[in-house]
């Protein structure tokens, strides 16, 4: 999933964190996702200025890391973009031996934000905006473009609209000038995104890769697109999953087509095979489907909480599924509703998922993630953000 995609700094905060977590260390006050303060660290940011020379470096600002880019003869009404890749494609890697999959990094719904600096001599005319770019549509998303003074620290953030049908690669800065051809340098910090994502999945737009389709990776099972639709079936437990392993609050809904079998799953906090839970159409005997079924998957997947509810191969169901905190809700559309409290042990953030059981063939539509409560990484306090508006496709 999205842990597929880290850079170096990335890995040695993420085992820095777990050894502190296993040896009871106190954890300090959460970090950026890139904050440039590791020695060397760049985090793979990429410049693309057309004509105009950008290059990137590690800088030092007060003893703190930043990343200082230098644009050479910006010219009046020119751009200079810098980015870090938060998806790639399977036609992107040099090789692929063991089967990588990649869920995007970031979404839309999430607040994106970041400080950037620009020295006392830069010049007056500068702007700069936040950014995202679609590699389904081939085109970016911006906020709206503030003016930078010069010699100051700017908070730039953007709220990403929800979307749909979008594969997010990109996140990044856009720097334009409006006045005379310019040469210096900025300093970028502190740049991360938060929140719970608002999207729904097209599968009309998505592809064949990694065994699976885009966007999405595959634990067990034939995972395929057809007739518009996200197909899955296979011999055992079958499981898809998309998202970041770090959402919080959220609500899955999707609609189920029962083709074959008798389970019939949408998940949410994924934590890997082990651990999740899952609202489900369930049946006691081949054939006959006669339950809503609500599981915690600790190991083994131990219904908690079931309502009678028949349904039949063939036809669909919109299944809706939410989580806040330690209590889950689930329900069909014009059925049952289940509510239950986990006590024990809650998992308490992950990625969503679909899943089917041994001799079961699932189509899955219209899957989408919204907001339920106050979602995503709590941590990190609001942001205001600006106004998006579309940007010209880039090359």
């Amino acid at each position: 999933g999205t842990r597929n995609l880290l850079d170096i700094p990335g890995c040695a905060a993420l085992f820095a964190g777990l050894g502190r977590e296993l040896a009871n260390a106190p954890t300090g006050a959460p970090r950026p996702r890139y904050h440039f303060d590791f020695p060397g660290a760049t985090h793979g940011f990429t410049p693309h200025a057309g004509g105009t020379l950008l290059t990137v470096r590690q800088g030092e600002v007060s003893g703190k890391g930043v990343l200082q880019a230098t644009v050479r003869n910006l010219k009046k009404k020119g751009e200079a973009r810098l980015f870090v890749r938060t998806y790639l494609r399977e036609s992107e890697l040099s090789a692929n031996y063991y089967g990588a999959s990649f869920s995007p990094q970031i979404y839309p719904g999430q607040t994106l934000s970041a400080r950037l600096y620009v020295p006392p001599d830069a010049s007056p005319k500068l702007l700069a905006s936040l950014y995202v770019w679609d590699d389904n549509a081939g085109n970016a998303q911006q906020a709206t473009a503030v003016p930078l003074q010069p010699g100051e620290w700017h908070d730039l953030s953007y709220e990403i609209p929800a979307m749909d049908g979008v594969c997010l690669s990109r996140a990044g800065l856009v720097l334009r000038n409006v006045g005379q051809p310019w040469t210096g340098t900025v300093l970028l910090d502190d740049f991360d995104w938060r929140g719970a994502a608002c999207y729904g999945y097209d599968f009309s737009r998505e592809r064949h890769e990694f065994g699976g389709i885009s966007q999405w990776t595959v634990l067990r099972g034939y995972w395929r697109l057809q007739d518009g639709a996200y197909h899955g079936s296979g011999a055992g437990l079958n499981e898809s999953y998309s998202g970041d392993v770090a959402w919080q609050d959220y609500e899955l809904a999707a609609t189920v087509q029962p083709l074959t079998g008798d389970t019939h799953n949408i998940n949410v906090r994924v934590r890997g095979s082990l651990r999740s839970y899952a609202l489900g159409l369930a049946a006691r005997q081949p054939a006959v489907g006669d339950r809503l079924v609500l599981y915690k998957n600790n190991g083994q997947y131990t219904p908690v909480a079931e309502a009678p509810f028949t349904w039949q191969h063939g036809h669909r169901y919109r299944l809706t599924l939410s989580a806040q905190g330690n209590r889950l809700e689930g329900s069909v559309e014009n059925g049952p509703r289940l509510v239950w409290q986990d006590d024990e042990a809650p998992y308490l953030h992950g990625q969503i998922g679909l899943s089917n059981t041994t001799a079961c063939h699932t189509a899955y539509e219209d899957v989408r993630i919204s907001r339920t409560g106050e979602a995503g990484r709590n941590d990190i306090p609001n942001i205001p953000s600006h106004p998006s508006r579309p940007a010209s496709p880039l090359p």
